[in-house]
Formats: C-alpha cells, structure tokens, sequence
C-alpha cells in the first residue's frame, strides 16, 4: 500500500488552513472580546456616570443639500439617505457632472469609472446594482489572498465582522469599497506587473489612497519602479484628464471647484474627526491639556518600543515571511491615511482593512507581531460609539457646559493607538532597508 508522503500530507492539510487558521482566530476572538468588553464599558457608564446611551452604530447621512433634482431625493431603505451615493447619481444624471453648484469631492476619474450607475433611471435599481457588484468585487479580491477550502466564505465572513465596511454601505460611498478593493487586488503579489494601473484606478476612484498608494509606489515592494511610475502616471492622466476632456462639456469648470472643496473640507473639524484633529478638538476643551499630551507622548513611546522589542525578538525566532514586505508599508500608510485624513468619519477606517486581509493571508503563518498588530487595528475599527461627554462632565463639573462636545471613544482609540503603529512599522521598514542594503554588500563582496 502506498503511503502518502510528508509533503502530499501538507498539501491535503492545506484547505482548512483560513477558517481555522490562528491568525484568523485571533481577528474573530479579538472582535467577539472587544465588541463584549465595549458592552460592558458602556453599561457601567449607564448605570453610575448618567451616560444616557451610546450614540447609533450607524450614523445617519446628512441631507441631500446637493441635490437638485427630483428623482434623486427618492428613499431606498425606509427614509434613510444614501448620502455620496444619491449625490454623486444626481450629477451623473446631469448633462455633465461638473455643473452643480457644490463642488465634488471626487476626481474625474471616478466619474469615469462608474458612469455604469447613470445608465439607470431609478436611483434605488441603480443602488441596489453599485451596492451588490461592488461588494461582490470586494470578497472576491479578498478570496485572492486568501487559500483554504472555502476562500470565498472566509472573505464573507470578515467582511461581516469588520465595522467599517457596514459604516460605508451605510453612507453610499462606492468608491472606498472599489478603491480598497483595487488595491487589496494590487497587492497580491501574482500581479506585481499589473499594479501600477490597478493603482491608477484606485486612486482615481479615492484621492484619500494617494499616500497609500505613494508609499506602494515608490517602496520596495514594486519591481521596475520607474517603468510603473511611468505607466501609473499615463493611466492617472487618462482617467482623470484625456477621457473626461473628450466626454464631458465644462470640464474646465471642474479642478477649480475642487480644490475649492478640498479646503472647505480640510477646515473641517467636527465631532466625528479621527486621528490627531479628535485628540486636538478634546484636549482643547479640557483644564489638563499639558497633562494628557504628556500621557500621551509616554504612552505612544512606550507601546511603540513594546512592538520594536516584540519584532525583533521574533524575528530571531522565525523565518521572514515574504507578505511582510507589503505589511510593513501598508500598515505605515493606512494608520498615517486615518490620523492624518481632513475627513476620515466611521467609513474611513475601511483603509485598515488592507493590511488586516494581508496579516490574515500569510502563507506560512503570522509571527506574534503580526498577531499583535492585528488585534491593534481590530481593537480600532470594533463598532464603538460610547460618548464621553457626560463621563468627563462629571469629572469635570467646573468645565462650560457649551463647551462639551467631546469625540466618541471609538473616536479617541484609533487616534491613540495609530500612531504607535505607524511608527513602529517605520522602524521596522528602516530596520529591513538597512537589512537589505548590508546583505548587497555582502553578496557583491562574495562575487
């Protein structure tokens, strides 16, 4: 009788390696432990601190203050407004989607991309067509990263427990779903030879991306960087420049209302900000500023040395998996994308899903820095609304009650915890050039 031999028994193992894979448990343990701890957290404050209830999970849309037609304003799902998608709709269904009086927040790329949606006369068939293809583009780029018996399911699965993308069907926004699914598609490492035009798309549909996409660009990660530097640059200036010039009448009226809208927007500072503009707009409403920056910068340090040391010590354990070239930068840039962003919202943390799928698809399996990492970035997009303003309040009796208008704590935790990330994975990138840079010398002293 034949026996199957050690190799063969890897490869027959290797379809239940996803679901039930470590990596893969810790990002399912980490959303079950911390959506609980979040209840619990929000129950105490209930009960002793007066906290009368968390805000919605779902934050409803604003009006449609730029819409201007009729058929537009039509409800999809009850009354609820599907704020960029509706907008975005009206001006496609105008004779040119630069005419309207408030300017788009989106490239002229985007337009190109999905006039698709134009094409129906209802905006709820045309919903229902963006929403499910759009979706179904996701899971299936996530499936490519993903091996096991049953890729498909897993991608389905992760996406269900990962809030962000729940908060972006809730506010229309089709192009977060395509520009993250562009370049999670980019990032396979199969298709190195055809990044540099699946990032020109990505960017075009998402402007937000461009650091994300700079970083992939002009990192370590491409192959022939000047040739696809060149190439992403034709196809950039085709989607956003050639083909809408030839489409679209008054498309000179489109770059100036633009920029125009970009600075409208990066004055923004609102309650739902992330990233250092929340820490800000809190600190600055509090008797302890100096204090809590002081909290802050230790607290930062501390955990970023915590995952320096966590990283090296691993790394002389265990082999160099060859996914953590692309790890390193996308953490560095999805983390730098959400502190840094004018207008980040709930929906904006649909960039971390990048380097989660990344952690989540490593062939070989994940190191304990990338577990680490993981339940970091999963701790920062758990469905988490719990209010502070009455908590502090009652710390802070003495404080103008005018004045309260604190951020969420799912706020306040991203912008907490980011910037560890981000700079641990910048030292984790010098530390790999520096690597990379004494073994060419080596090799080159050898020959």
């Amino acid at each position: 009788m034949d026996r199957t031999s050690p190799n063969e028994m890897v490869e027959l193992d290797q379809p239940n390696k996803i679901v039930g894979s470590s990596t893969f448990s810790v990002y399912l343990l980490t959303v079950l432990l911390g959506i609980l701890t979040l209840a619990v957290f929000d129950t105490i404050l209930n009960r002793y601190y007066g906290v009368n209830a968390s805000s919605s999970t779902l934050i409803p849309s604003d009006g449609p203050v730029d819409i201007f037609q009729p058929g537009c304003r039509a409800p999809i799902i009850g009354a609820h407004y599907f704020g960029d998608f509706q907008s975005e709709y009206c001006r496609m269904r105008g004779s040119t989607p630069y005419s309207s009086n408030a300017p788009s927040l989106y490239l002229p790329g985007f337009y190109v991309l999905s006039s698709m949606i134009s094409f129906f006369t209802s905006v709820v068939s045309s919903w229902l067509a963006a929403t499910i293809l759009s979706v179904l583009f996701l899971a299936a780029t996530i499936k490519t990263h993903l091996k096991g018996k049953s890729p498909f399911i897993a991608s389905i699965i992760l996406l269900a427990v990962f809030n962000p993308f729940w908060q972006t069907l809730d506010r229309g926004n089709i192009s977060w779903l395509l520009g993250v699914s562009f370049i999670i598609l980019g990032s396979k490492s199969e298709l190195r030879t055809e990044q540099s035009w699946l990032f020109a798309v990505g960017l075009s549909l998402k402007i937000q991306l461009a650091p994300f996409l700079l970083i992939l660009l002009c990192g370590g990660t491409i192959r022939d960087k000047w040739r696809s530097l060149m190439r992403f640059a034709m196809f950039f200036i085709l989607l956003n420049f050639v083909f809408p010039l030839l489409g679209w009448r008054d498309f000179g009226q489109f770059y100036p209302n633009y920029f125009k809208s970009l600075q409208s927007a990066s004055k923004s500072n609102n309650v739902f900000d992330y990233g250092f503009k929340s820490l800000t707009r809190t600190v600055t409403q509090l008797n302890w500023s100096i204090s809590f920056w002081v909290f802050f910068l230790l607290f930062s340090v501390g955990l970023t040395m915590c995952l320096v040391f966590i990283n090296t010590s691993d790394r002389l354990l265990n082999r160099r998996n060859a996914n953590e070239e692309l790890i390193v930068p996308t953490l560095f840039a999805s983390s730098m994308i959400v502190l840094c962003s004018p207008l980040s919202y709930l929906y904006g943390l649909m960039v971390l899903l990048v380097p989660t799928v990344l952690i989540i698809s490593m062939e070989s399996g994940a190191r304990l820095i990338h577990k680490v990492q993981l339940v970091l970035i999963t701790i920062c997009v758990l469905p988490n609304t719990i209010p502070l303003d009455s908590f502090i309040s009652r710390q802070m009796p003495s404080l103008d009650v005018e004045m309260i208008n604190y951020s969420s704590l799912g706020n306040l935790i991203p912008s907490v915890l980011l910037p560890s990330v981000a700079f641990s994975a910048f030292i984790f990138g010098c530390i790999d050039f520096r690597r990379q840079q004494f073994m060419k010398r080596i090799t080159q002293r050898k020959f």
